[in-house]
C-alpha cells in the first residue's frame, strides 16, 4: 500500500513538473516573439514600406561624356519614420532604359563602405527597381547618407553637322532620381557636358554645366517618381556642339596576365577600337599603372609611331595625311583600328610570400578607358603554379598544362568606373620551376657536343639529297577558306542587323533588305562549297578532320540560335520566373556563340598554314 502511494505521488509530481516548464517555454516564446517583433529590421524595399520613408535630401551629378557614355552620382539622405528599423531602400529606373543601365554601385556617403545592391523583380508602374541594403539598420527617427552611382550607354544621340568637323550631341534622361519616396529638402541636379551647352530644359545654363533647382519650380517637395512635377519637366534634354570628342568604343578587349614567381608580371592587351560617332578621331587615350614599364605599341605593320606616354596617361596620336610611313592614319566614321599594347607592372607591389605559396592582389583592369568596352576577356597565364589554394572571384573557366595554370573571365558591356579586385593564393611548383633551366642548360650542352662531333666527323656527301613534299591541294584550301570567310562574313552582318532591329537602331525595311540580299547569297555559297569540301575530305584525315570541325560548328551556331529565339520567345510570353534568369541564360548562350566564332576562325586559319 506505501508503494502505490509513493508511486501515485511521484506520478502527480511528474505531471505537475511538466506543466510548470511548458508554461515557462510559453512565457519565453511569447516574450522573444514580443522582441523578436521590436528589432527585426523592417525591409523598406517592400510596397507597404515606402510611406514610411523619407528623403530629406537629393543632389546629382551628372556627367555627359563625348564619348557616349554618361555617368550619374546621387547622395540622398534617408530618413526613417517607421516604429522599427529598416535596413534597405528602393531607387527606381524607366524600364524602357533597362539594356542602357551596365553598372551601378552603392556606398556610405564616405566612400569607403560598399553596400549590396540588386535588381529586384519589384515593378512600379513603368519603373524597375533596385533594392539597396544598408549594412547596419537605419533606426528609427534617425537619417543615412548614401551614394548610388551608375553608368548609362545610348542615352546620347549624334547628329552631323555641316563640315565635317563637328557634330551635335543631344542627351534625355529624367531629372532627378525617380525614387519611390516622398522627398523634401534640398533637391539639385548638376549636368555637367563636355563641352558649352547650347540648351537645356528648365535649368540654369553656365558654360559646360547647367544646374535644376527644384525651387526653381516653386516647390517644396518631390512626390514619388518626380509625380508632381510636369510631364514636360521629368525628361530634360541636353543639347551642344562637339568638335573633339565622339563616340568611340572598345569592341574588343582580349588581355593577357602573365605571372611568374621569378618576379615577372607582364599585361598584353589586344584592342580594337571603333569610332561610331560622325566626325574623324586624331588621337586615342588610355591610362595604365603609373608604374608601368617596357611599354610598346604595335599593331600588324609592326610599331606604332606617335605615342606620347606621361605618367598613367597613355596618348596615340593618327596624321591627317596619307603618310603612312610615319605613323597611323586618323580613326574616320565607321571604321576600326586594331593595336596590341604591351607593357610590364612591378612584380612587389602586387604580391605577398608565404613559403611555397604566392598570393597576388590586383585590378584585372589595368588598362582603362573613357570608352565603353563592349567585349572584355581577361586571361591570368601563372607560370609554375602547382594549384590554386585560394581565389576571391570564381573564373569562367581555368585551364592547367605542363605546370601553367590559365584562368579566364569573360564579361560585356564596361564602364569605366568599374574595377575587377582580384585576389588569389597559388602554390609553387617549384621542381617544375627548376627543372626548366636545368633542361634548358643541358639542351645547349648537347646542341653543342652535337656540333662538335658532326663537325669532325663529317665527310662530303656524294649526290643531291632528294627533298619530297607532300602534295597539297592549295587551289582547293583557297577557294574553301574564301567562301567560309564570306559566309561567316554574312552570317555575322545578319546577327549584328538583328540585334540592331531588337535595339531599334534600324529600321525594319533595312533590316528586311539586308536579310533579303544575304541568305540567297549563304544558300549560294554553301552550293559552292560542296565540290571542294569533298575534294578536302579525299585528300586525306588532316584536312577531313579539320572539314568535318567546321561543319559541326555550323551546326552548333544553328543550335545556339534556334536555343536564343526560343529562351527569348519564352520570356515574351511569360513563361520564365525572373528577368534575371533569362539574362543568365542569354548570356550562357552568347559565351558559347563567341567561343564557336573564336574556334571557326582558329579552323580557317589552320588551313591557310598549309598554304605558307
Amino acid at each position: 500500500m506505501n508503494s502505490k502511494k509513493i508511486v501515485f505521488v511521484l506520478f502527480i509530481g511528474l505531471i505537475f513538473a511538466t506543466s510548470s516548464i511548458t508554461i515557462i517555454f510559453i512565457n519565453l516564446g511569447n516574450s522573444n516573439s514580443d522582441q523578436l517583433d521590436i528589432n527585426t529590421p523592417y525591409i523598406s524595399a517592400d510596397i507597404a514600406g515606402m510611406n514610411d520613408v523619407l528623403i530629406t535630401n537629393i543632389s546629382r551629378e551628372v556627367e555627359i561624356s563625348g564619348y557616349g557614355i554618361v555617368t550619374i552620382e546621387d547622395t540622398i539622405e534617408i530618413q526613417n519614420n517607421y516604429v522599427n528599423p529598416i535596413s534597405s531602400i528602393y531607387i527606381g529606373f524607366l524600364e524602357m532604359d533597362s539594356d542602357k543601365l551596365i553598372y551601378y554601385k552603392a556606398t556610405k556617403s564616405d566612400r569607403k563602405t560598399t553596400l549590396l545592391v540588386e535588381r529586384s523583380s519589384l515593378r512600379s508602374g513603368e519603373y524597375e527597381m533596385i533594392a539597396i541594403y544598408f549594412n547596419s539598420p537605419l533606426l528609427p527617427s534617425q537619417k543615412k547618407s548614401i551614394i548610388f552611382m551608375q553608368t548609362v550607354i545610348d542615352s546620347v544621340t549624334y547628329s552631323a553637322l555641316s563640315g565635317g568637323n563637328s557634330h551635335q550631341l543631344t542627351y534625355t534622361g529624367p531629372v532627378f532620381p525617380l525614387l519611390p519616396y516622398k522627398a523634401d529638402g534640398s533637391i539639385i541636379s548638376v549636368y555637367k557636358a563636355s563641352s558649352n551647352i547650347a540648351s537645356a530644359e528648365w535649368g540654369t545654363i553656365d558654360g559646360k554645366t547647367v544646374l535644376y533647382n527644384l525651387d526653381d519650380k516653386g516647390l517644396t517637395y518631390l512626390e514619388p517618381f518626380l509625380g508632381n512635377l510636369d510631364e514636360n519637366d521629368k525628361l530634360i534634354t541636353i543639347q551642344y556642339i562637339e568638335s573633339t570628342l565622339t563616340k568611340l568604343e572598345v569592341t574588343n578587349l582580349n588581355r593577357e596576365i602573365f605571372i611568374s614567381p621569378w618576379g615577372i608580371i607582364r599585361v598584353t592587351d589586344e584592342i580594337t577600337i571603333t569610332n561610331n560617332g560622325e566626325i574623324t578621331k586624331y588621337s586615342l587615350n588610355f591610362k595604365i599603372p603609373s608604374l608601368a614599364s617596357s611599354i610598346s605599341v604595335s599593331d600588324n605593320f609592326g610599331q606604332i609611331l606617335g605615342v606620347q606616354i606621361s605618367g598613367s596617361d597613355v596618348t596615340i596620336n593618327f596624321i591627317s595625311s596619307s603618310a603612312f610611313n610615319l605613323n597611323r592614319p586618323p580613326l574616320t566614321p565607321d571604321s576600326s583600328f586594331k593595336f596590341i599594347l604591351k607593357y610590364n607592372l612591378p612584380f612587389e607591389q602586387y604580391f605577398s610570400l608565404n613559403w611555397f605559396q604566392e598570393s597576388i592582389h590586383m585590378n584585372l583592369h589595368t588598362t582603362n578607358f573613357d570608352y565603353l568596352v563592349r567585349d572584355h576577356s581577361i586571361h591570368l597565364k601563372i607560370d609554375g603554379c602547382l594549384s590554386i589554394d585560394a581565389i576571391t572571384v570564381p573564373p569562367d573557366a581555368i585551364q592547367s598544362s605542363q605546370g601553367t595554370m590559365r584562368i579566364s573571365y569573360y564579361s560585356d558591356y564596361i564602364s569605366p568606373l568599374e574595377a575587377n579586385i582580384i585576389q588569389f593564393t597559388f602554390t609553387i611548383d617549384i621542381f617544375e620551376l627548376l627543372l626548366r633551366p636545368i633542361i634548358f642548360i643541358l639542351s645547349i650542352i648537347a646542341i653543342s657536343s652535337a656540333f662538335v662531333i658532326i663537325n669532325k666527323t663529317r665527310k662530303k656527301m656524294e649526290g643531291v639529297e632528294m627533298i619530297t613534299k607532300e602534295v597539297i591541294p592549295k587551289h582547293e584550301i583557297r577557294e574553301y577558306c574564301s567562301l567560309s570567310e564570306e559566309k561567316n562574313a554574312l552570317i555575322i552582318e545578319i546577327r549584328a542587323t538583328t540585334e540592331a532591329l531588337k535595339r531599334k537602331k534600324i529600321t525594319k525595311k533595312k533590316y528586311k533588305n539586308i536579310i533579303d540580299k544575304n541568305t540567297p547569297k549563304i544558300e549560294e555559297i554553301e552550293r559552292e562549297l560542296i565540290p571542294f569540301k569533298q575534294s578536302l575530305i579525299d585528300i586525306g584525315p588532316v584536312f577531313e578532320n579539320i572539314v568535318r570541325k567546321i561543319e559541326f560548328l555550323d551546326a552548333e551556331r544553328i543550335s545556339i540560335d534556334d536555343g536564343l529565339n526560343l529562351l527569348e520567345a519564352r520570356y515574351k510570353e511569360g513563361k520564365l520566373p525572373s528577368r534575371s534568369s533569362y539574362q543568365k541564360l542569354a548570356d550562357n548562350f552568347l559565351k558559347r556563340r563567341r567561343k564557336i566564332d573564336r574556334n571557326y576562325d582558329k579552323l580557317i586559319q589552320q588551313l591557310r598554314n598549309y598554304l605558307l
